[in-house]
């Protein structure tokens, strides 16, 4: 959440973060990027995969999802603002849209979490590359905060008491409660594990 979202009278539920994965065509023979050519490539400093592996000498496509433009975290982890990313980057509006245009066009790169990758496996199949030798299904590396890329999750209920306000608490613990007990299954890192490693939230 952004400042923005933070109105009087409303109350912030941490459900978790999860890792966002680079993800590529699985007829790209790469495997690993590190963070730096991660931003390289989406930046436009580097365009050709040759400069990242000789084997190949294809122009990279860049595929993003520049959704929640005020908010802090997802893609801003890599880079800051939309007007940092290349020209040439073809921009999506949702996930299954992200997954065709990667699965489809075998110099494209893109992101999105292991959940949605694995959900939207109809749309085409993609390859998760790992970062700095990590990969994003690594959930212990990922709560360290050494995994340079990820999303977190909030859900919101207002304070005032009322019965329509206590059902929505009792969902959101409901759902707190499924992801500290499925972390491993929807690739989650859940709030008892970020705090046991330091995170402030």
């Amino acid at each position: 959440p952004g400042k923005n979202d933070r109105l009087p009278g409303l109350q912030f539920f941490s459900l978790g973060i999860a890792p966002i994965a680079l993800i590529v065509n699985p007829r790209n023979p790469l495997q690993n990027v590190s963070a730096k050519q991660a931003i390289a490539i989406f930046d436009g400093e580097i365009s050709h995969w040759s400069e990242v592996d000789p084997s190949n000498r294809q122009l990279i496509k860049p595929v993003g999802r520049l959704h929640c433009k005020t908010r802090p975290g997802h893609w801003r982890a890599l880079l800051n603002s939309e007007d940092d990313f290349s020209p040439r980057l073809f921009e999506v509006g949702v996930i299954p849209d992200m997954m065709s245009q990667v699965s489809r066009n075998a110099s494209s790169i893109g992101w999105e979490t292991p959940l949605m990758v694995d959900h939207h496996q109809k749309r085409g199949k993609v390859k998760m590359l790992n970062i700095d030798g990590h990969s994003p299904t690594d959930l212990e590396y990922v709560a360290s905060g050494e995994y340079p890329l990820y999303r977190s999750y909030s859900l919101t209920a207002w304070t005032k008491k009322s019965k329509m306000n206590d059902e929505a608490v009792k969902l959101i613990k409901f759902l707190r409660e499924y992801v500290e007990t499925h972390y491993q299954e929807i690739n989650f890192i859940p709030v008892s594990h970020l705090r046991k490693a330091g995170w402030k939230f």
